[in-house]
């Protein structure tokens, strides 16, 4: 849980208290195969994850000085995948290095970047912006928001932008 809730706050950027639950029997978990969903709180929103556990190995133990087994050892492996994550302005102005400056190049974002909203994974429909000026033209390098789903094993929930088209004017 504690990886779902470190994907979390990275997808949004922003440092926020969290809370993480999943819908199963945390006793049972890695003593049979098994896929649930987990959540995240944060910032008011929630975050979701697809979890699976599978089993690497399985052997009998036994109390030292005994040679009959007394119990069961499990050695599993855990994945979550994320679902839905949670986006913020303040974090994707942070992660772009957002400064309106004035001077020979600026760093800017979409308006309409919601606060906090919840979204798929993947490309979203936002972009930010970087503009120079070589000489007396004005240049716009055009980036994509995305938010990545894993890394691995490991929820990644990471916030990258990709390029998307560039323009120039006059």
């Amino acid at each position: 849980m504690h990886e779902m809730e470190k994907a979390t706050v990275r997808a949004g950027g922003v440092a926020a208290e969290t809370k993480a639950r999943c819908d199963t029997n945390t006793s049972r978990i890695g003593t049979r195969p098994e896929t649930f969903t987990c959540t995240v709180s944060y910032r008011g929103k929630t975050a979701e994850f697809r979890t699976s556990v599978s089993i690497v190995s399985k052997r009998l133990t036994a109390k030292p000085g005994e040679d009959f087994p007394s119990g069961t050892e499990y050695r599993y492996r855990l994945s979550a995948v994320a679902t839905k994550l949670v986006l913020t302005r303040e974090g994707v102005h942070r992660q772009w290095g957002y400064h309106p400056s004035g001077g020979d190049d600026e760093y800017r974002c979409d308006a309409d970047i919601p606060e906090v909203a919840v979204m798929p994974p993947g490309p979203t429909p936002y972009r930010c912006y970087s503009l120079y000026r070589p000489g007396f033209k004005t240049r716009v390098a055009s980036y994509r928001v995305v938010l990545s789903a894993e890394d691995g094993e490991h929820p990644d929930g990471s916030l990258s932008f990709k390029p998307a088209n560039s323009q120039s004017s006059a």
